[in-house]
């Protein structure tokens, strides 16, 4: 695969800087994102040093801007890892005169020795590799046991959206291999190996089914009108071969009915993994826990499980279920979105931690009409957070979210970018009107640029 050889010496370089660090007793500082994958790879970059003996400190935050630097520096740190962050913030990292190193995917301009990141050596972070797979494949340099780490690698791949190709392929069967994990094609509702058919309807929200997530009185109709419910306390594992079908069928139909992206739908079925080691048995159902405990900010609950914890699952499936029922009750505040020419939008407070998977769910599952991008803006004192999440017809169609936020949240004296379906961005509340005009219209840009060379 173009660019895999270069990713992997940075990634050997990258091991033998830590290394280094590991001899000369170095305190490690380990910055990363709060997303799935950012959990992940968090964990496993601290799972990877503890293995080498090395000591460190793993710190979560949702954002790491410039202005955060000197936050962290307060501390005092060593040697700083980022994870799943910090690739547009290398020029100021190297001003701070500390050892340091970005495991990133995300795209960026920005290039050197202090940065492991697929974008500068051609390779697609989007969809090939996560930022999990990238400190994977450090701390395999580091040193070849961490390949027992590859499950939670996988975990944030498939937290991103990603599939088994690229060097995802790669790593899945470094797993296999070791007998952590077990390739599937099958349905990928969380709950399909150990709950009940109703639980996995109930609770799975990605995808999102209208009618069905969050509604137990719809799911007993639909299972009834159906034929799969002669037993609604049975698992989906328990069907057969035909009555599987007939559920996978319906619940694409209704999704389908209900103006659902096929790129939701596809979901619903498809290449997946039984989880061999832990307590959990899917990777939707782990990328589903971790989702849970993130959100909700008990990201030692989250490490605890990844890490194989046994006394963590109880305390992973409260997660789980307070979980979604905030985004049962999130889902209803878009009936307020404000709807411009080539965007939608919503004003939140008190949303910040839930605002990604809303607009996910907002922008795949039928709630937008027009199937435009979707915006959340959340007040954060003198700030305001932005979460953008599209479909991938849109991004087919020409649109990259990473780029429209970076370029526009420039101009109001903020930061932002990601990848073309998902990105973030910061900008002055006082620049809110103005900030969305500019991003309407630039939306707009992109959309109608690709129209032209078609």
């Amino acid at each position: 695969m173009a660019g895999m050889e270069e990713l992997c010496q940075g990634a050997s370089d990258a091991a033998a800087r830590i290394g280094g660090g590991i001899a000369k007793g170095s305190l490690f500082t380990i910055v990363t994102h709060t997303d799935v994958d950012g959990i992940s790879a968090g964990t496993l970059a601290f799972l990877a040093l503890r293995n080498q003996g090395g000591k460190a400190h793993l710190l979560f935050s949702p954002h790491v801007y410039p202005e955060d630097l000197v936050r962290l520096l307060s501390d005092d740190p060593e040697f700083l890892i980022f994870c799943d962050m910090g690739s547009d913030l290398l020029p100021e990292l190297v001003k701070l005169g500390r050892d340091f190193l970005v495991l990133d995917h995300h795209a960026t301009d920005n290039e050197g020795e202090n940065l492991v990141n697929p974008s500068t050596v051609g390779m697609d972070g989007t969809r090939d590799i996560s930022a999990s797979g990238v400190v994977y494949l450090v701390a395999s340099a580091l040193n070849p046991v961490n390949a027992d780490l590859s499950h939670i690698a996988l975990c944030g791949a498939f937290g991103d959206m990603q599939t088994l190709r690229g060097a995802n392929e790669r790593i899945a069967n470094d797993a296999e291999s070791r007998g952590l994990v077990r390739r599937r094609k099958e349905i990928r509702l969380i709950g399909r190996r150990n709950r009940s058919i109703e639980y996995s309807l109930r609770y799975t929200t990605l995808p999102f089914i209208k009618g069905l997530s969050g509604n137990p009185v719809g799911i007993r109709n639909f299972l009834k009108e159906t034929g799969v419910g002669d037993d609604p306390k049975k698992t989906i594992s328990e069907l057969d071969d035909d009555m599987e079908r007939v559920l996978i069928s319906n619940l694409a139909e209704r999704m389908v009915k209900n103006n659902a992206s096929t790129f939701e739908a596809e979901k619903l079925f498809g290449a997946t993994l039984h989880v061999l080691t832990g307590q959990v048995p899917t990777i939707e159902d782990l990328v589903d826990y971790i989702e849970s405990c993130g959100s909700l900010g008990r990201y030692s609950t989250a490490f605890a499980l990844l890490s194989g914890d046994p006394g963590s699952l109880e305390g992973a499936e409260r997660s789980r279920l307070e979980y979604k029922e905030k985004i049962l009750q999130g889902v209803d505040l878009f009936k307020s979105a404000v709807h411009l020419a080539n965007i939608d939008y919503l004003v939140l407070e008190g949303w910040d931690e839930y605002a990604g998977k809303l607009c996910g769910i907002y922008a795949n599952a039928g709630f937008s009409g027009h199937q435009r991008p979707i915006f959340t803006l959340s007040l954060d004192g003198s700030n305001v957070k932005v979460s953008a999440r599209t479909n991938p017809r849109l991004v087919d169609r020409g649109l990259d979210l990473g780029r429209a936020l970076k370029a526009i949240s420039s101009r109001f004296e903020g930061s932002g970018g990601g990848h073309d379906v998902a990105a973030g961005a910061k900008i002055p509340a006082k620049s809110i009107e103005d900030f969305v005009r500019e991003l309407d219209r630039e939306v707009g840009l992109q959309l109608a640029e690709e129209e032209v060379e078609e």
